[in-house]
Parts: structure tokens; C-alpha cells; sequence
């Protein structure tokens, strides 16, 4: 992995060189052992913190790496308990500024 520059080392430590190589043998392993409770449980707490990049990254390519039906519904229950007070977006009313703005962009364009 040295040679092939797929990890360096530095003072005795190791690490890869790119970070998502690292996110991806995490979603690797953790897709890998999606049958083991310990497993979901992680994959449960780290979906209630996407916010944090080293989630977001490796739930990116657990779901990539599993198709089990358990982590889109822990992605889809905490975006629930985040957006629960908030309405739906309603495309037909809710974004009619947006789409006037679109009439006059030919327009805007067309002078500059």
C-alpha cells in the first residue's frame, strides 16, 4: 500500500494517503457485517450526525456498498425527527418567485 501510494507514513504512523480511500474500506467493513446489531446500531448513530463530514462520507458508500433496507431507513427517520415542523415544499405554489426570475434570465443575459 506504501508503494502503491495508497498510504503514507509519517513518524511511525500510518495513514492513507486520500481520504476517501479510508471512508470507503469503512463503508466496506460496515457493509460487510450489516447483519451483526453492533454493526446497525453504529450505522443508526451515525446517521443521526451527518452533519459531521467522517459520517456523511462513509454512509455515502455504505449505501453504495448495501442494499439493506436498514440504513435508507435510518437516514429517512432522522431527516423525519430533523424536518418534522416543518411543511413539504409545495412546487406548484411555493416557489412561483423563483420561477419568474426564470422568465427574465434570457433577458439579463441577453444584455450583458
Amino acid at each position: 500500500l506504501l508503494r502503491a501510494m495508497v498510504m503514507e507514513e509519517a513518524h511511525g504512523n500510518f495513514r492513507f494517503r486520500y481520504e476517501y480511500v479510508y471512508y470507503f474500506f469503512l463503508a466496506k467493513f460496515i457493509a460487510n457485517n450489516m447483519t451483526e446489531d453492533a454493526t446497525k446500531e453504529r450505522v443508526s448513530k451515525m446517521c443521526e450526525r451527518l452533519y459531521q463530514d467522517e459520517f456523511t462520507n462513509t454512509i455515502m458508500f455504505v449505501t453504495h456498498l448495501s442494499k439493506d433496507p436498514f440504513i435508507i431507513k435510518s437516514i429517512l427517520s432522522t431527516a423525519d425527527a430533523v424536518y418534522r415542523s416543518h411543511e413539504a415544499l409545495d412546487f406548484s405554489k411555493d416557489i412561483t418567485q423563483v420561477n419568474e426570475l426564470l422568465d427574465t434570465v434570457p433577458e439579463l443575459a441577453l444584455e450583458k
